[in-house]
């Protein structure tokens, strides 16, 4: 038997359905992580196969990446009847860890990634491991009485308000789907960590968020375009990563009055930002290029600089002529 770390909760006092936390075993690719998987077991348990989910994000050939099921066949070929719900705990799923089949795939990337360049695949899992341990928490409890570290929560209404992890020395990735299961979060802020990976588009899951700064981490890939959609959004910095792709269009949010993105390596123009609404703008060490809009005098060429192929007012090189049409 491959004995895991673990821990599970039946939903609705039912005998059924289950939440897994189950922890990657050590010396292995997902040492460190914890991921949150959805137990079902049908009407013909144990001659038919229990329903898979993994709640927080995965990479691996067998599981959707969108959806965070599991491969119904990968199940039903390692599947017995004899397996009782220790087996599924203790064997069953550490084994879906460790042995990923890139044959059957819910995830072509990854499969395809994992029989073309196996060291590339290792490095990618492991960058998308999601280490809560880190967070100095215990899931099993219950943040607002047991005072987790880092959260503040409503006193009336007894839900977590605000996370704020700056210098925590976290790392691992954002698993932004159990975050935003806090209906109520406001304030996410994890400035000054490791963390790596892209900043995930359900992030504008977090439908209160108004503060939202993952400053001077490792986060690469482009800014979600979900987040443009946040419209309660009132202050963004993203200043101090790996990022890439171009700017977002922030226009429909009224509210926001700060944006923060320089030290990136972010690319093409800078879209209408509302600048009449904004306090804080500073878009400067990246490759962006292009005129710069009107600002309106309220930002001087600090905002702007480090960027060769930006051009017009407050940076002192003009715009070239545009050519009559």
């Amino acid at each position: 038997m491959m004995m895991s770390d673990y821990n599970v909760e039946t939903i609705y006092d039912g005998l059924n359905e289950f939440n897994v936390e189950l922890h990657g075993l050590k010396e292995s690719l997902c040492e460190g992580g914890v991921w949150k998987i959805h137990v079902e077991l049908p009407d013909a348990y144990p001659y038919k196969s229990p329903s898979i989910g993994f709640v927080n994000k995965i990479y691996h050939p067998n599981v959707d990446e969108m959806s965070g099921s599991v491969c119904l066949d990968v199940i039903n070929q390692s599947w017995s009847p004899m397996f009782d719900l220790l087996n599924i705990f203790e064997d069953f799923l550490p084994q879906l860890l460790l042995y990923p089949n890139p044959s059957d795939p819910l995830n072509g990337d990854a499969a395809s990634l994992m029989m073309k360049d196996r060291k590339q695949y290792d490095q990618k899992v492991k960058g998308n491991v999601p280490r809560y341990q880190n967070w100095g928490w215990n899931t099993s409890s219950d943040p607002c009485n047991d005072r987790w570290a880092g959260v503040t929560c409503d006193t009336r209404l007894q839900s977590v308000r605000k996370i704020v992890l700056d210098g925590f020395n976290l790392s691992g990735t954002l698993d932004a789907s159990s975050v935003c299961m806090t209906k109520s979060l406001a304030v996410l802020s994890l400035e000054g960590n490791n963390v790596a990976g892209e900043i995930p588009e359900e992030i504008s899951n977090c439908k209160q968020l108004t503060h939202l700064s993952v400053s001077d981490n490792q986060f690469s890939g482009a800014i979600p375009v979900s987040l443009s959609q946040s419209s309660n959004l009132k202050r963004l910095d993203v200043s101090n990563n790996n990022l890439s792709g171009e700017l977002l269009d922030f226009s429909r949010i009224s509210g926001l009055v700060g944006f923060l993105a320089e030290n990136n390596n972010l690319s093409g123009r800078i879209p209408d930002f509302s600048f009449s609404n904004l306090m804080q703008f500073n878009v400067s060490n990246n490759r962006l290029s292009g005129p710069i809009p009107d600002v309106g005098g309220r930002f001087g060429a600090d905002s702007f600089f480090g960027n060769p192929g930006l051009c017009g007012k407050p940076l002192s090189n003009a715009c070239p002529p545009t050519s009559p049409s």
